[in-house]
């Protein structure tokens, strides 16, 4: 009995074998879509969901394991991060977009000019010619490939709060569907995507609020514009041929009105003003918001806390939110005249230049506090070839100038993508190899 237990064991693990092994685009997948554990480094956050794109040396696209290991093979012309299971690549022989998921089956098969991800079970595509003739072409899938929204429209949202806001060119018309398909809000000369239940909307010149039952919230202001949106998009694939309609608004965070005759404001849900007027100002990050005023025949930027008041008071030329603590200030006419500050106004060692190293104003403000921070040096003796490696806020040297080009660490600083002798590769926070250096391409986060 005992024998007859073992070969069928055997022949049950080679059934296996011929099933899987054999399959040269699937070495392994082994992921857990649920890991959102905090004990785990970014690093290992980075394969936990799902294995991670990459380019091999002759430029196709597939996906490694945390060692480096090709996981599905490189067999695409382009590759996407995956997102609710699937990830969108673009086929070798046709051209055209599909989605595979995690173990590199084909679950969609590739027939689709443009594609952005899937979100909470949908994604927007864009048909080819071939399919839809008389159209737009943009639509909405869910995992099976099946149209939610047909692809009729000039431009479309992914679902959110709900609707899809589409776009018709041929009446230049923006409208909210529902789940079926429905248009259930429009049309509007303008909206913005749902978000915290509220969106906002213009209608023969005129901003408002509206909710998801269309109740009508009026600006207490005669709004003439809007400050910058933001994005929930992932993917910017699916913008490569048309308009982004992705824009929504942070009603929480207070919504960027401008008047037509006393400046900028910021706007709460309901359409009223929340704060003094300036001449811009941003969304809170955090507990501060950059502000910038007229004084004194020019313009300056400062900072202002969530009752408005000046923590640090306008006097520099350009400024950016806080990230973690830190933002960069322009000190002087010169775009090159920048440094790092801290929430106190107190200005870290950090600037542009400093003996020969080089740091870029946008990698030190997402730099974690502790991280090492990217940079570059000169190689001095008459070599114009600079190098990248990393330094702490003095400028001293973590971590040897020594590669072609040098990445921001994540945010617990357990690894960055690096590049040497024109390969990429990653590395931990004391320079070690995570991974080795052999891939045309590799993508710094998710």
């Amino acid at each position: 009995m005992r024998k007859k237990r073992l070969v069928l064991e055997f022949l049950s693990f080679s059934l296996a074998f011929v099933l899987f092994g054999c399959n040269n685009q699937i070495l392994s997948s082994n992921y857990d879509n649920n890991v959102e554990k905090s004990s785990i480094t970014e690093y290992e956050k980075l394969f936990s969901k799902a294995p991670h794109l990459a380019y091999d040396e002759y430029g196709m696209g597939g996906y490694i394991d945390k060692k480096g290991e090709w996981v599905i093979s490189p067999q695409y012309l382009q590759v996407g991060t995956f997102y609710d299971g699937l990830a969108a690549v673009k086929d070798f022989e046709t051209g055209l977009w599909g989605y595979i998921d995690t173990y590199g089956n084909m679950v969609i098969e590739p027939r689709f000019e443009v594609v952005g991800d899937f979100h909470d079970g949908t994604s927007v595509v864009k048909v080819t010619p071939d399919e839809m003739q008389d159209s737009e072409r943009y639509g909405i899938i869910n995992k099976k490939g099946e149209y939610i929204l047909k692809p009729y429209y000039s431009s479309v949202s992914n679902f959110y709060d709900d609707y899809a806001l589409t776009y018709y060119n041929w009446t230049n018309e923006y409208w909210f569907l529902n789940r079926n398909g429905e248009e259930a809000l429009g049309p509007f000369d303008f909206a913005s995507i749902f978000n915290h239940g509220r969106a906002i909307v213009q209608k023969n010149g005129q901003y408002y609020i509206i909710d998801k039952e269309g109740n009508r919230y009026n600006f207490t202001i005669d709004v003439v514009g809007l400050g910058s949106p933001v994005y929930y998009n992932i993917s910017h694939r699916l913008w490569d041929d048309g308009d982004r309609i992705d824009q929504k608004y942070d009603f929480l965070e207070g919504v960027p009105v401008e008047s037509s005759n006393t400046g900028m404001a910021l706007a709460n849900i309901d359409g009223e003003i929340i704060s003094p007027y300036y001449h811009y100002i941003f969304p809170f990050r955090g507990e501060y918001a950059s502000a910038r005023i007229m004084q004194d025949g020019r313009l300056w930027y400062g900072f202002v806390d969530r009752e408005f008041n000046w923590v640090i008071q306008p006097q520099f030329y350009g400024a950016s939110n806080f990230y973690d603590g830190k933002a960069w200030v322009e000190t002087g006419e010169m775009r090159t005249d920048w440094a790092i500050i801290d929430e106190s106004g107190s200005i870290l060692s950090i600037k542009e230049e400093h003996d020969g190293i080089t740091v870029d104003k946008y990698d030190a403000i997402r730099t974690s506090n502790g991280v090492p921070i990217p940079a570059y040096k000169d190689q001095g003796n008459g070599n114009s070839e600079r190098k990248g490696g990393y330094i702490d806020w003095n400028y001293n040297e973590i971590i040897p100038f020594q590669f072609d080009e040098v990445k921001t660490f994540a945010k617990d600083g357990s690894y960055a993508v690096v590049k040497e002798n024109g390969l990429y590769g990653m590395i931990d926070g004391k320079g070690a190899w995570l991974i080795m250096p052999k891939f045309s391409q590799l993508t710094e986060k998710l």
